[in-house]
């Protein structure tokens, strides 16, 4: 994607349209509207996604959620993360917060072709780059599906023979876990600096990654 992006910016979208495979010349539509989007309001997610849906309401926490679309199972698994020093289970996540996290860490790891996405110095930073007002029931409910997030696995079944299985892995591989207090920015990070995605989930979205718009996709 980073080669992809240096033509754009050197040639423009018509020239380096030109200059890529046919089978490119979609990422060159999308790297020209992400660079174009001085506001980022263009959202990036995993193709996957975009036919399936994580549950809107909280289930069980020992509850698997099966979502089917068109050609395509998604399947996530609740898993277990260490707090304060036990193993505590976190069932699946859910709702619009999750899936503005996961917009939000997928669209950054595009932009910058990287897996490692760089969250800012606090939660009440990384919030408002994403317009939202930041208070405590809003702090703990995006701490939770965080957590959420961070424990869970995922696998998408694709229908046909030779259709890829994205394979069984986390999200999140590691970073995406803050302290209790809210604080203040002078109080250290309530963030770690910098969450890295699962290598695999990470190679599945640069392969098959489609734009939406950030409104949209975390409503």
């Amino acid at each position: 994607m980073g080669d992809i992006h240096r033509l754009v910016i050197e040639h423009g979208r018509d020239k380096a349209r030109a200059l890529v495979r046919p089978e490119e010349r979609t990422l060159v539509d999308i790297a020209a509207d992400i660079l174009a989007d001085e506001n980022q309001h263009l959202g990036i997610t995993y193709s996957g996604f975009c036919l399936t849906s994580l549950p809107h309401k909280k289930l069980a926490d020992d509850v698997p959620w099966e979502k089917r679309g068109h050609q395509v199972t998604l399947l996530v698994e609740p898993g277990r993360l260490k707090v304060n020093g036990k193993m505590k289970l976190f069932g699946v996540p859910y709702g619009a917060r999750a899936r503005m996290i996961l917009i939000y860490l997928q669209t950054q790891a595009v932009r910058t072709g990287r897996r490692e996405v760089e969250l800012g110095r606090s939660m009440r930073d990384w919030l408002t780059r994403m317009g939202i007002s930041v208070g405590g029931e809003t702090f703990r409910g995006f701490r939770e599906q965080s957590l959420r997030i961070s424990a869970c696995s995922l696998k998408f079944f694709w229908d046909g023979e030779d259709a890829d299985v994205f394979e069984k892995g986390g999200i999140v591989k590691r970073g995406l876990i803050f302290h209790d207090d809210l604080g203040d920015d002078r109080q250290g990070t309530l963030w770690n600096d910098v969450v890295q995605l699962d290598e695999t989930f990470f190679q599945a979205l640069r392969d098959h990654r489609f734009p939406c718009w950030r409104k949209r996709c975390g409503s």
